[in-house]
């Protein structure tokens, strides 16, 4: 009967280390539908916004994060030109984000003025 306990207590600590392995995956790309490699993928704690796990992007802008628990976490990706992309997830399971999409970051520069001089002997 002992032996049958144990067996069965084991048996459910296995499962509930399993159970703790959740992924967030997904793609980014920019407005024309090109992915964008090696941006950068960070996730952080939502009560306190507290550093997790960071990652990049491959040559194709698939990103994958492993080993999470349950919880509510923001998502940040960046990348040099692009704003930066930030959301908040309740996860609960796997989650398969799909495609994200970095806006151009667009930024104006006042006027240029050009002065020139001409030589005073020909």
């Amino acid at each position: 009967m002992l032996k049958n306990l144990i067996s069965y207590c084991l048996f459910l600590f296995s499962m509930l280390c399993i159970s703790q392995n959740i992924i967030i995956e997904g793609v980014v790309k920019d407005y024309d539908n090109i992915p964008i490699p090696f941006s950068n993928v960070t996730l952080y704690d939502a009560e306190n916004d507290s550093f997790l796990k960071g990652t990049t992007t491959d040559e194709l802008g698939f990103f994958k994060l492993e080993n999470l628990e349950t919880g509510s976490y923001i998502l940040r990706i960046s990348y040099l030109g692009f704003d930066e992309f930030e959301a908040t997830y309740t996860i609960i399971k796997n989650l398969n984000i799909g495609i994200i999409v970095l806006e151009d970051k667009v930024e104006e520069l006042e006027g240029v003025t050009i002065v020139a001089k001409r030589p005073t002997v020909k």
